[in-house]
């Protein structure tokens, strides 16, 4: 199962953080505020997390997008058609962090 939440400081309990595995970062630091220690910085965070940014195709990439450990998924505003190959290019980010970082999570979802 997956939960996919828009505030984990306030949907997620203390034990919750540890199964935390992607986040979309918006670029700026205050999306952090008031999460958990490890977790309320983009160094210590990303160290732990798979870091995904969201951008349209041809817009700059946020400059602490391009410093924090995070991946680039751009998003073509016209072509539509072309969503699932950035669908299709999360989930294959998302099962590689899973393989290499959390390898009994992995196991489980029959990654390995």
């Amino acid at each position: 199962d997956f939960k996919v939440v828009d505030n984990p400081a306030k949907a997620l309990k203390e034990e919750d953080w540890e199964d935390v595995v992607a986040v979309f970062a918006t670029g700026q630091t205050w999306q952090f505020k008031d999460w958990k220690k490890g977790y309320d910085t983009p160094v210590d965070l990303f160290s732990r997390v798979l870091g995904i940014h969201l951008v349209l195709e041809g817009a700059p990439v946020d400059s602490n997008i391009e410093k924090w450990n995070c991946k680039v998924l751009k998003v073509h505003q016209y072509e539509r058609q072309k969503d699932t190959i950035v669908v299709t290019s999360f989930w294959s980010l998302f099962d590689n962090f899973l393989k290499v970082h959390r390898t009994e999570q992995a196991k489980y979802m029959g990654l390995l």
